[in-house]
């Protein structure tokens, strides 16, 4: 191999390094998250690396259901999105403009993360069941249904159920606004 040509690979092998530099290897999401269509474990770990922040007009605000029936089918779990859901025109990552230059001076294909990424409004909700893993929910859209298996998790728990509801702008994993959080936790009992 010429001089040049290990040049050229050292330059493909640190450029490559650079761009998977946007992969989280270092955290990872918890086991058990259920994960909504269009979301990933990319896009848990990116919110949970970011500070939550304090904002009420930004943060969403969780609807319904107010209290928790002990019987019967499980409630949709609804929310307001808050203010982080606005217009945005979407860019081209460094990391995809690195992994172009690669291909066109090298023709050195760039491993990917295993899933697209986020881009967009995103919600993570968490129910502290006080015993046991809470149920944790990453999803885009603004409601979301348990199944049973789920449901018979929730309605196992002895007290009132903590409820941490954060939403969050991704671009391409990145989180550009929040992740919000009400100022006031919130807490679901059951009916009587």
């Amino acid at each position: 191999m010429t001089m040049v040509a290990r040049m050229g690979l050292l330059l493909a092998l640190g450029l490559a390094s650079a761009a998977c530099s946007d992969h989280h290897d270092a955290g990872e999401a918890p086991e058990g998250v259920i994960y909504g269509e269009g979301v990933s474990d990319e896009a848990w770990v990116a919110i949970g690396e970011a500070p939550l922040v304090t904002d009420d007009a930004s943060a969403p605000r969780l609807v319904r259901p107010t209290a928790l029936p002990r019987s019967g089918p499980p409630p949709t779990f609804e929310w307001e999105a808050g203010a982080i859901a606005r217009i945005h025109v979407p860019r081209r990552s460094r990391s995809a403009r690195t992994r172009g230059l690669l291909a066109e001076l090298f023709g050195v294909s760039v491993a990917r993360a295993h899933l697209p990424p986020v881009t967009g409004a995103v919600f993570r909700l968490v129910l502290d069941l006080e015993a046991g893993e809470p149920v944790r929910v990453l999803t885009k859209a603004t409601t979301w249904t348990p199944d049973e298996a789920t449901w018979s998790r929730i309605v196992g728990a002895s007290g009132p159920i903590g409820v941490e509801l954060v939403g969050t702008y991704l671009d391409s994993n990145r989180v550009t606004e929040g992740p919000f959080v009400s100022s006031q936790p919130a807490s679901l009992t059951f009916e009587e």
